[in-house]
């Protein structure tokens, strides 16, 4: 959120004015693979006159995105980037995804009283709903229109790329092979399978072994002719995937060859639950591979469950959801929800504009809160499914630190931005009204979450420290690999020891044969009446429609 982070770099005609005040406070230094120019925390703060903790935050940002042909090539105390691959990513960030835009996303007043907690038990159910929708004050708009706009937004500015990019005498500029790579942040190379392929390896002016610089006109004639839009999506399903997709109603399941942001060529992998209503959505690793780009856009009461590794997730419009997200290795983003139960582990967690939801959760850097935010809460991650430690390796994911409970509020002062630990509230109210943003959910409402699918292959490979799979051996995660807090634990242990006294109790109780029958008879009842009223019966029938292989 630039915008509010840093005021003075919000357009793109604000990032020009601000380039050569950057450039020219950095210095050279091999801040990357291919060398460039580097300026540091410092550096940037002063130049924008913002506080420190939002430089680290946009820093951050721009490392979680940035392919690894473009990352730094050692850790430094003083964390340093490419100045020219900060400008690209400010560019990024001017931009302003359609589907994001709308009539209005403050809170609806006087629906729901100050502090009112959202409640853990709607979990794939129906609550008790606002008056005014923040979902549906959002303007309706495809992902497949996002990315027309993203295409259009590069296309028109690709001029002012180049000219931050650019070196030599104004009469004459030309570029550089390693800054051309830069702008592999927006856009990705024709057929590369992964994105670690340098965009000039699909240049034929730039892919040569003497070459080093190129006239810029030349550079921008190419990829005026060359940057296309995403290619057709294709819908997954049964009939393509063994045991792949299952879609219980309505809504969609697409794979393409789009990133999740900026402009695209083709070759990159990307999926896109969309629009999918009173269903349940199942994504395995069979079905979207590895590292994925993954969208969830305008679903309703409807269940869905990615198990796989991804790179980056964004869940964005949807209500009344239960989402359990695999391991995300870069940075996953949920803004415009309301009443969503989401569960992932992640490297980086943003939150913006939602309200009402729980999210179960371990990341490794501090959540970060902004917007028009209210009734969260937050729980440590409570789930596990048979491949979840192999999909963690896969990610880069380590289940410590665990900075679930320490959340970054990056719409309040800075002051109030200071992450804590231990229960502590770190972000109490919203800015302009009394309204609790986010809290920590009571250990006595804390509940596992069961993912009710076991793997058709009997577990994942197994890998190495490096990543390397290794085939002598296979990963089964029986238990959740994150460690529980103690409250949480404690809890936890006092649910189940309450169950089992009662099985004790019913066992020696004593009970003739017809006393046991009715007993039975009143417990399925009322197992049953829980289905409904909490909308898990309907999820019952998708499982069972899938398991018979009718969906």
């Amino acid at each position: 959120p630039v915008h509010q982070l840093f005021p003075r770099v919000e357009t793109l005609s604000a990032v020009q004015t601000i380039a050569p005040h950057l450039v020219s406070m950095a210095k050279v230094h091999a801040v990357t693979g291919s060398g460039g120019i580097s300026i540091n925390v410092a550096q940037v703060t002063t130049c924008l006159n913002v506080p420190e903790l939002h430089t680290r935050l946009l820093f951050d940002a721009l490392l979680s995105l940035a392919p690894p042909h473009l990352q730094p090539s050692s850790s430094n105390s003083d964390l340093q980037v490419d100045v020219h691959l900060l400008l690209i990513f400010l560019v990024l960030q001017a931009y302003h995804r359609p589907s994001t835009l709308r009539t209005g996303d403050t809170w609806p007043a006087g629906d729901i009283p100050p502090g009112s907690p959202p409640s853990p038990e709607h979990i794939g159910g129906s609550p008790v709903k606002s008056s005014v929708s923040l979902t549906a004050a959002r303007s309706k708009v495809s992902t497949s229109t996002d990315d027309a706009a993203q295409y259009s937004y590069i296309i028109k500015h690709i001029p002012a790329i180049l000219d931050l990019l650019k070196q030599g005498d104004a009469r004459n500029p030309s570029i550089s092979v390693a800054r051309f790579n830069l702008i592999g942040l927006l856009i990705h190379c024709p057929g590369a399978p992964t994105s670690d392929t340098p965009l000039s390896a699909s240049c034929p002016l730039l892919n040569k072994p003497d070459v080093d610089a190129v006239p810029l006109s030349a550079v921008q004639d190419w990829l005026t002719q060359n940057i296309g839009p995403a290619t057709p999506s294709v819908r997954l399903g049964p009939s393509s995937r063994p045991h792949g997709t299952g879609v219980a109603s309505s809504g969609h399941v697409i794979a393409s060859s789009a990133p999740a942001g900026g402009a695209h060529m083709e070759g990159h992998h990307n999926v896109s639950v969309e629009g999918v209503c009173k269903s349940t959505v199942v994504q395995r690793e069979s079905d979207i591979g590895h590292m994925a780009d993954v969208r969830i856009v305008d679903c309703q009461d409807t269940v869905v469950y990615l198990l796989a590794p991804m790179r980056h997730v964004l869940v964005c419009g949807c209500t009344d959801c239960v989402i359990v997200v695999g391991p995300v290795a870069g940075s996953l983003k949920v803004e415009l929800c309301e009443r969503v139960h989401l569960v992932s582990a992640s490297r980086r967690l943003r939150i913006s504009s939602c309200h009402d939801s729980v999210f179960c959760i371990a990341t490794s850097h501090p959540p970060l809160v902004h917007g028009d935010c209210r009734n969260l809460q937050l729980a440590p991650y409570n789930t596990y499914y048979e491949q979840l430690e192999s999909h963690l390796r896969v990610a880069g994911i380590k289940t410590a630190p665990n900075y679930w409970d320490a959340p970054l509020n990056i719409t309040a002062a800075p002051a109030a931005a200071v992450p804590a630990r231990n229960g502590v509230e770190l972000v109490p109210h919203s800015p302009d009204s009394g309204k609790m943003v986010v809290s920590l959910l009571p250990p006595e409402k804390f509940l596992p979450f069961t993912v009710p699918f076991r793997s058709i292959i009997g577990g994942a490979p197994a890998r190495g420290a490096e990543g390397e799979i290794d085939p002598t051996r296979r990963a089964i995660t029986n238990t959740n690999p994150f460690t529980m807090p103690q409250a949480y634990a404690s809890a936890l242990q006092t649910k189940v020891a309450a169950v089992e006294e009662l099985r004790r109790g019913v066992k020696e109780g004593g009970l003739d044969t017809n006393t046991k029958r009715d007993f039975q008879t009143v417990v399925q009842a009322h197992f049953k009446e829980w289905l409904v009223a909490s909308g898990n019966m309907r999820q019952v029938y998708d499982l069972a429609r899938m398991e018979r292989g009718e969906v």
